[in-house]
């Protein structure tokens, strides 16, 4: 698994959170929860690029690492808009994030047929495509073997309600 991640708790209320920072502190996961992002309008797009208007969207950003001078650094990325450093922190392969980047030709194959499309949340590039996408697999067969359900509920998210950069669940 990467050395951070970040979650973004789309059904905010203060139960949901704390909820999350009860599972978050046993793991012994150190983390920081950011503020509260309100949002009057948004859009759900889907992958033929059309649009649905959504209602009011709340969320809140909750940083998470196994150590706190890793944290850190991830908080700094985020600040500064490092996207070199967050897609690093983030375990991404390097071609991947030079593809984000614009640096390399980009390619997304067909993520929404399969349900380790979930756990593709970067850019693959053309030439490295099959070798990147060990990451995502590899990913998915982790939260498999540590939580089946968990896992079983993952694959029946329907693609075509997720947002970019975000479920709208």
């Amino acid at each position: 698994m990467p050395p951070v991640f970040d979650w973004w708790l789309f059904t905010f209320s203060d139960k949901n959170l704390e909820r999350v920072k009860k599972v978050l502190d046993e793991l012994n996961m150190v983390y920081f929860v950011g503020c509260l992002e309100r949002f009057e309008r948004g859009f759900c797009i889907y992958p033929d690029d059309t649009q649905t208007e959504l209602p009011i969207l709340e969320q809140v950003p909750i940083y998470v690492a196994r150590k706190p001078e890793v944290l850190e650094e991830l908080l700094n990325a985020v600040d500064t808009n490092d996207e070199y450093s967050l897609g690093r922190l983030y375990g991404y392969l390097e071609t991947a994030i030079q593809a984000y980047l614009g640096y390399r030709d980009r390619f997304m194959g067909n993520m929404f047929q399969h349900p380790c499309g979930y756990f593709a949340q970067f850019v693959f590039s053309r030439d490295f495509f099959e070798e990147e996408y060990e990451i995502p697999l590899e990913w998915a067969h982790t939260v498999k073997r540590l939580s089946p359900k968990m896992y079983e509920e993952i694959s029946r998210i329907d693609y075509r309600k997720i947002m970019i950069g975000a479920c709208i669940e």
